[in-house]
């Protein structure tokens, strides 16, 4: 009998090369997610430190004008804390699309796998069973020239 050969070799190992494409996609977008997430939590220390910057200035009794650029200082750092968010938001969006990719993946990969492995243990089974056969009919022929022998001897 042949030696087994999976004749989707060449699917399976572009199915391979996909889910090795997809996970480096996860990779990078969740290198993206937490620069993401560190530039928000940037943003919201900036926020923070400016509305304690507010506090103690209005402690020191600050003119009118100096308060109210403090304001719209924290209004500006609060308007890009906003806007870090939206984008973090955006990045771990793009995580949990490029997972569901490689989860789709992972799964075709296995379908081939999988049915390789059927193949084969079929195909093992079956060279057994030809095997066993073969093994089966050489030891008839030997009984049957045994017994042929003792016959013909008198």
């Amino acid at each position: 009998m042949r030696p087994f050969r999976f004749r989707a070799e060449r699917a399976l190992e572009l199915r391979r090369k996909l889910e090795d494409e997809a996970r480096l996609v996860v990779v990078r977008a969740q290198n993206t997610a937490a620069m993401a997430d560190a530039r928000l939590e940037t943003a919201q220390r900036e926020e923070h430190d400016a509305g304690a910057q507010l506090v103690e200035v209005q402690a020191q009794g600050a003119p009118a004008w100096l308060i109210g650029w403090h304001r719209s200082w924290i209004l500006k750092k609060s308007r890009e804390t906003a806007i870090c968010q939206q984008h973090a938001a955006t990045a771990h969006g793009v995580v949990q699309q490029a997972a569901t990719v490689l989860q789709d993946a992972h799964k075709k990969r296995r379908v081939l796998e999988r049915l390789r492995e059927r193949l084969a243990a079929r195909h093992a089974r079956e060279s057994e069973r030809q095997d066993l056969a073969h093994m089966n009919e050489l030891a008839m022929t030997r009984y049957l020239v045994t017994a042929t022998e003792r016959k013909e001897q008198p």
